[in-house]
């Protein structure tokens, strides 16, 4: 019996919502970056809108894109 291959992140992100949350992880691979990059950013208050829930760092997918000049 096969299973089909699970949906990876980046695949999950270009074909949610633009109002999802996604975790830094999701969001370096999106970029093609390091988190420490994305963590140094935030501390620095640059780049992509952080949103803090407890210890977690999420972005919105629509920052994201904006922040890659995709979106509006």
């Amino acid at each position: 019996m096969t299973t089909a291959p699970a949906i990876d992140d980046v695949t999950e992100f270009w074909t949610a919502h633009p109002n999802a949350l996604f975790p830094r992880k999701t969001i370096a691979r999106v970029r093609h970056c390091s988190t420490a990059l994305l963590e140094r950013e935030a501390w620095a208050g640059v780049g992509i809108p952080v949103i803090k829930d407890g210890n977690r760092c999420l972005y919105r997918k629509a920052d994201v894109l904006k922040h890659l000049g995709i979106g509006q």
